[in-house]
């Protein structure tokens, strides 16, 4: 009887750490604010026991001209701020001139997949016949989402240009007496694995160095309440970049932006923020403490 319950307890055990270790993708619809609005309308909701995300690819029901939009969000780990979708759509991709927002999407467009070690959601998306292909997933030991980027084998237009641009708001909103701030109140500044950013008008171009960005604010530095949500954060591989450039600017908003080689491989990515505020400090520390999760292998 003994030997049966250790038995059990260790086929328990095995249970909770296989559990633990795993990741968990579902298929949803996005239902927050004017998601009625929406003709196309997917969510993939990625989990595992470090972090949690929504990924959602959205698109608009013509207007009255027949005109629609686009556009890609996040509404978890949260919805403000960081590369949340209060109040920007963090990624954009342009092929040879082409928006995403422009695009019609269709049944190919999103499909969520699981495998051993990482779950996520394959989207598709076709600019005029040079079709793009990425994949948006998690990790079992990692609480970054990580991106994909590659061609795909088919194409009826070859792709000449490409650019990805990832937008954020860094902690949160500057707010005096009530009323939002939308430059020429923040202190912007970001850290490479290379070297110190701070804010200023024109870009910075950014090198296979630099590795990662840690986006933050020395002021809204998550510390405290008023204070923000904190860092950011950002790793990327320059393997097939033709250049890439960080705008850090004395404003609410910034970018960071890929232009690949036009007849690129594959682009990889990863951005990190989490449900409750972290201070600047704090975020630090973690890294160290767990440098190996968050970098591109």
């Amino acid at each position: 009887m003994k030997k049966m319950s250790a038995v059990l307890a260790a086929v328990s055990l095995a249970g909770v750490l296989c559990a633990q270790n795993s990741v968990t993708v579902k298929q949803k619809e996005y239902n927050g604010w004017k998601a009625r609005d929406f003709s196309f309308n997917r969510q993939v909701e990625i989990m595992n026991s470090r972090n949690f995300y929504q990924f959602n690819l959205l698109q608009y029901q013509p207007d009255k001209n027949g005109k629609t939009e686009t556009f890609m969000n996040l509404s978890a780990p949260r919805q403000e701020w960081g590369f949340g979708r209060m109040p920007v759509n963090f990624l954009s991709v342009t092929v040879n001139g082409i928006r995403e927002r422009v695009l019609h999407l269709n049944e190919n467009s999103f499909r969520t997949w699981t495998k051993p070690d990482s779950a996520g959601a394959t989207v598709m998306l076709n600019f005029d016949g040079a079709a793009v292909i990425f994949d948006v997933f998690m990790k079992k030991d990692s609480p970054v989402l990580w991106f994909t980027f590659r061609p795909s084998e088919k194409q009826l237009t070859p792709i000449r240009s490409i650019r990805v641009t990832l937008s954020l708001v860094i902690s949160r909103l500057f707010v005096k007496n009530g009323v939002t701030v939308w430059a020429n109140a923040y202190n912007r500044q970001a850290q490479s694995a290379a070297r110190k950013f701070e804010q200023r008008k024109e870009s910075y171009l950014l090198g296979a160095e630099d590795q990662y960005l840690i986006l933050s604010d020395s002021v809204l530095d998550g510390s405290g309440a008023g204070k923000g949500y904190g860092p950011s954060w950002l790793a990327f591989r320059m393997d097939d970049v033709q250049s890439a450039k960080l705008d850090l600017r004395n404003a609410w908003m910034n970018s960071v932006s890929f232009t690949l080689k036009p007849d690129f491989k594959i682009f990889r990515f990863g951005i990190w923020q989490r449900k409750n505020a972290i201070s600047n400090q704090d975020f630090l520390a973690l890294f160290e403490k767990e440098k190996d999760a968050f970098l591109l292998k």
